[in-house]
């Protein structure tokens, strides 16, 4: 979107490759800003929470939502070919029904092997939940 929207970048220090890892799988750039980033121990899924509503297909309107980059999805062992092929982008702040969430959600962290993201919501992300605080 241009140099006045937040991205998430990642460099590899090897290649000295540097992609943008704030897109759609389809590698379209995010709308709005990205932040809040971590990424995991081998460096291949970077998590990061945006305003972006192109990120994924329907997205998720006007609240923060929380998303992994998967720069390998075609596990082929190339983290760096964003424009390539082989990029993967995930909201995974849904609900457990696969439904959109309709607050926001914010500071997405991985764990080191890039298996589990740990995130907050103001939104009842899986049930029962009943009541209206935030849920880490």
């Amino acid at each position: 979107m241009g140099w006045r929207i937040r991205d998430i970048f990642v460099r590899g220090m090897i290649s000295g490759n540097t992609i943008r890892a704030s897109l759609s799988s389809d590698r379209v750039e995010g709308d709005e800003r990205s932040d809040h980033l971590s990424i995991s121990g081998d460096g291949r899924f970077i998590s990061f929470q945006s305003w972006a509503n192109n990120l994924v297909p329907g997205g998720p309107g006007a609240i923060i939502e929380c998303y992994v980059f998967d720069r390998d999805a075609d596990c082929n062992g190339v983290f760096d070919d964003a424009f390539q092929g082989g990029v993967r982008t995930w909201l995974i702040s849904r609900k457990s029904d696969g439904q959109l969430a309709t607050h926001s959600s914010r500071n997405p962290k991985l764990s080191d092997d890039g298996r589990t993201v740990v995130f907050f919501s103001m939104d009842p992300l899986s049930s029962p939940d009943l009541d209206i605080l935030t849920d880490c």
